[in-house]
């Protein structure tokens, strides 16, 4: 449950992160049972969305300040977000704001002060294909300062991994407030470990 992570401090986060690959190698293990890698590469690299990637463009542009949809909670999806962090949520829609955007590309865009593994924009028009076919979802230990539950508490923050020679991750806010959204925060790639 989500109080188990209040624990502050960088070792903690480290050992969470440790915790969460750890998991992912057993998941992804079940996963390639069903899928061989050669597969699920062809089919996240078959899986920029065109609609998505003009969003990353003129965004990067400086030309729009929206938002687009890039994904739905599933039922499925919905259970394992309860059981982690205690909101039940509904039939949530799955935001990508203009902000997300540019926090991708300062971060792990070309010039990424993270890293550079989202240099190309058509990694980020894949999202929509990470959120559907995920692998895992964990709690991160952090909460949203900018998003509130609908009992007044800071959203809490989830991660969605996808093992696509290495993982993807989604960073992601989760709300159970009125307009049904949940927002990606951030997403990035890392190599496999």
């Amino acid at each position: 449950m989500r109080d188990e992570y209040k624990e502050e401090g960088l070792e903690f986060k480290k050992n969470l992160y440790a915790k969460m690959l750890k998991e992912q190698e057993f998941t992804v293990i079940r996963v390639l049972k069903k899928y061989s890698k050669k597969e699920t590469k062809e089919k996240y690299i078959k899986s920029v969305d065109d609609e998505v990637l003009s969003f990353v463009y003129k965004v990067a542009n400086g030309e729009s300040t929206g938002s687009i949809t890039v994904g739905f909670v599933d039922e499925g999806m919905a259970a394992q977000i309860e059981r982690l962090t205690g909101i039940k949520i509904n039939c949530n829609r799955i935001l990508l704001t203009a902000d997300a955007v540019r926090h991708i590309i300062k971060r792990h865009g070309e010039n990424g002060q993270a890293d550079h593994t989202m240099s190309d924009y058509k990694d980020i028009a894949r999202i929509c294909y990470v959120l559907s076919n995920y692998d895992s979802i964990d709690y991160t230990g952090e909460d949203s300062y900018s998003t509130l539950t609908k009992d007044g508490k800071r959203a809490p923050h989830i991660v969605i991994s996808k093992k696509v020679d290495g993982f993807y991750y989604v960073i992601e806010t989760v709300s159970d407030g009125k307009k049904n959204q949940n927002r990606v925060v951030t997403a990035f790639k890392k190599d496999n470990i």
